[in-house]
């Protein structure tokens, strides 16, 4: 498998109150579709793992993503 795209991401987690708290997680995106991501870079403990079904044509990362 090779890999496209790896590091910091956070997810927005909601709660049934009015608190909302941001989690920071490290993530692998491979070439397959599959976006994997842990507790901390050091990847032992998987929190979840997604299989994106689109083909992925361009992947870009910070700057890459402003407009022209």
């Amino acid at each position: 498998l090779s890999l496209a795209l790896k590091g910091w991401h956070c997810i927005l987690l909601y709660f049934r109150s009015i608190l909302h708290r941001w989690k920071k997680n490290w993530f692998d995106l491979w070439l397959d579709g599959n976006f994997v991501y842990y507790q901390d870079e050091s990847r032992r403990i998987i929190e979840d793992r997604i299989h994106i079904k689109f083909n992925s044509v361009g992947i870009k990362a910070g700057y890459e993503c402003r407009g022209k």
